[in-house]
């Protein structure tokens, strides 16, 4: 995955393999070379592209869980690789109430955690009605459903193509 974040300080700073990893903590570490930094690991820690693919399918596929499990909805996955180079995914899902977008973002959090993905950041907790949790490579939308009808990702992101569970 490619592309640039803002720093702290507004500035803004290149993101690619390796460079930047997110601590056990949540706060982003510039590791040395050849050091990893850390035992939570991004899904652009890998060395070689094939590698880094099966890293992100792997990430892909325990937010899916995730979301079943915690009865999410109207699952939608585009892959924006051809689109931007500010993420590959997006994972976009609804919660019936905003306890229940609570309850899937919170379930994916652990779930990532213990598989070793830590996240850059999680927006909207604290009303819930649209989390975002930045994992890198795949950034995932919970919304409940007025707000989601309301930005309409899946029509703005048009050109994006579909990924089914199946083609993956």
């Amino acid at each position: 995955m490619r592309g640039f974040r803002k720093t702290e300080t507004g500035e803004k700073e290149k993101r690619g393999k390796g460079e930047k990893e997110v601590r056990n903590d949540g706060v982003l570490d510039v590791p040395e070379e050849g050091n990893t930094g850390g035992d939570v690991q991004s899904s652009r820690d890998s060395v070689s592209e094939p590698a880094e693919d099966e890293q992100t399918r792997r990430l892909l596929g325990i937010i899916r869980e995730c979301i079943e499990e915690r009865k999410g909805r109207d699952v939608v996955v585009l892959d924006l690789t051809e689109l931007t180079p500010i993420t590959d995914y997006f994972v976009i899902c609804s919660g019936t109430s905003s306890m229940h977008t609570r309850a899937i973002s919170e379930h994916i959090e652990i779930s990532c955690k213990k598989a070793g993905f830590g996240h850059l950041g999680i927006e909207g907790e604290q009303n819930a009605k649209w989390i975002l949790i930045d994992y890198y490579d795949i950034v995932v939308h919970i919304f409940i459903d007025e707000t989601r009808w309301f930005y309409n990702l899946e029509r703005l992101w048009g050109d994006a193509r579909r990924v089914d569970q199946e083609s993956e």
